[in-house]
């Protein structure tokens, strides 16, 4: 009985998360993908300055869409700074108390609890680094993954 407790107290919060979501895409001037414009994305923009091969959208610092990384995409970036974004991430499937039902694969026996997170945005996102937390444990993303 516990069991199914915890399972629908899970789907509660996931329907409330996922109602309360709104996307909200990186701010103008995230050169380096960890949605916030700050000196990490002053060093990158740096980097490609005055390239005339730096051109949008293979190239990030190419802010303005005019090819070449000049003082116009450094004011687009001013416009943005210590602005944060939210990631376009969220939790689309989960297994909360799984006693059975998908086994590990490479653990027979084993039928842990698992997530799925979904990228609703265009770019790839590395969560390499980021922290993952229940009630009591820290995991952080290995590299990979």
């Amino acid at each position: 009985m516990l069991g199914s407790k915890h399972a629908l107290f899970c789907a509660l919060a996931l329907v409330l998360l996922l109602a309360c979501f709104v996307k909200a895409a990186c701010p103008v001037g995230d050169v380096c993908f960890d949605c916030e414009v700050d000196y990490l994305d002053v060093r990158d923009l740096a980097a490609r300055w005055l390239d005339p091969a730096c051109s949008a959208p293979e190239c990030r610092a190419d802010l303005d869409g005019v090819a070449g990384v000049d003082m116009r995409d450094f004011a687009k970036l001013a416009d943005n700074w210590l602005v944060e974004g939210t990631y376009p991430l969220v939790i689309n499937e989960f297994m909360a108390s799984n006693d059975g039902t998908i086994e590990y694969p490479e653990d027979s026996g084993n039928y842990p609890d698992w997530f799925e997170i979904y990228n609703t945005g265009d770019a790839d996102i590395d969560l390499a680094g980021f922290w993952i937390r229940d009630d009591s444990h820290w995991w952080q993303v290995p590299t990979g993954y």
